[in-house]
């Protein structure tokens, strides 16, 4: 009993000074890039995949596909690391009677960047796609009557300067 009256000082003098840890490096922070470089040369596919049946009422969204269909290896440093932020959507109804979009009437659903967004750079190489599930907000609010829907005309481009890409017009349904 007296050893562990002697020890307890011991022991807790090294669980204190061991839990303590002091940092004495600098950071480095590195300039951030606001100009880029076009790239050359860049083959970039930009389609929707998955499904195009929504749910109103629910923040639902829709996938998008980008893929490199060129023989070289791109390096998009302009890309922004919230990957919603690199596209922009266009959306309009498709009213009773149509076959195609009118031209003037699309609404635009822009990316909500920060003042500092933070950047990465993305690499791909031949044949490689990246995901991204975009967000729709007006399926949110909108309304459609039991065992109706409701139909539109959807678009979607890349936001960057260095590399452009654009959907073809393609539709959803709202349920």
């Amino acid at each position: 009993m007296l050893k562990a009256i002697y020890l307890f000082p011991v022991f807790l003098a090294i669980f204190v000074c061991g839990c303590v840890t002091t940092y004495t490096g600098s950071i480095t922070k590195f300039p951030e890039r606001t100009k880029f470089d076009p790239i050359p040369n860049a083959k970039l596919k930009l389609e929707p995949v998955g499904r195009r049946e929504l749910i109103s009422g629910v923040d639902d969204s829709i996938t998008l596909k980008l893929t490199n269909i060129g023989r070289n290896t791109i390096r998009i440093e302009e890309w922004y690391m919230k990957e919603v932020d690199n596209f922009i959507v266009y959306y309009q109804p498709w009213k009773p009677g149509t076959t195609a979009p009118d031209p003037l009437a699309w609404e635009v659903i822009y990316p909500v960047t920060l003042d500092r967004p933070k950047r990465y750079p993305l690499d791909m190489s031949p044949g490689v796609s990246v995901l991204v599930r975009f967000g729709l907000p007006f399926v949110d609010g909108l309304k459609v009557t039991p065992g109706k829907e409701r139909r539109f005309f959807l678009r979607a481009t890349l936001s960057l300067r260095t590399v452009k890409a654009e959907s073809e017009i393609f539709a959803i349904s709202v349920l």
